[in-house]
């Protein structure tokens, strides 16, 4: 993780009623003066960030300067931020447009041509309530190492980081239809992964 972003104990101690604040108030709290208490959103989404950025870049290294970046950039468009959605879907769109500028070559984005070749040329219905069940954790983390970053970061989004549709929509910059459609694609992927490894398993 990003060293210098890190909290103290007795900092956290001092400053407990803060970190008890609701995002909103934080974030007026430093748009009033109080610059200090940014470390409070950074703690609050740090490791989800890092999670994205790691997931999707696979190297640390490359993971912890793009979330220093990325916090950076938030810190600086703080007053720009007008609540109109949540801050962590905000904080998330910011990190994500990082990451995507980090596969940029030339005028091509790979993140985008991936997604789009995820999602094909129709949509796909999507039924929210039919979660993946699995039995084995191990399986399921077995299986998911199968898939590419990207695929990767769009299902953990979802099922890990507790975002909904229109979230990941806000976040990626795609509509809402295509995301459904993508994540239906990717989790009928991942139980055919899912059953491969299960024969697989089956002739040990």
């Amino acid at each position: 993780m990003v060293s210098h972003y890190l909290l103290t104990t007795e900092w956290q101690e001092k400053n407990q009623q803060t970190i008890d604040l609701k995002d909103q108030e934080v974030i007026e709290s430093v748009l009033n003066g109080d610059k200090n208490q940014f470390r409070v959103l950074i703690q609050r989404y740090e490791d989800r960030l890092f999670g994205l950025c790691l997931r999707m870049l696979q190297n640390r290294e490359r993971a912890e300067d793009v979330l220093q970046e990325s916090f950076i950039e938030i810190y600086r468009n703080l007053p720009a931020y007008k609540f109109k959605s949540s801050f962590s879907t905000w904080a998330y769109t910011i990190t994500y447009r990082r990451i995507c500028k980090e596969f940029k070559q030339g005028k091509k984005n790979l993140v985008l041509e991936e997604f789009d070749q995820i999602a094909g040329k129709e949509e796909t219905a999507f039924a929210q309530h039919d979660d993946l069940e699995v039995d084995n954790t191990e399986l399921l983390k077995e299986a998911i190492k199968t898939l590419s970053p990207l695929e990767q970061s769009l299902l953990s989004l979802y099922y890990y980081d507790d975002l909904n549709i229109a979230e990941i929509s806000e976040i990626t910059h795609h509509s809402e239809g295509k995301i459904k459609t993508v994540l239906f694609r990717l989790r009928a992927k991942l139980k055919q992964k899912i059953n491969a490894l299960r024969k697989e398993a089956s002739y040990v």
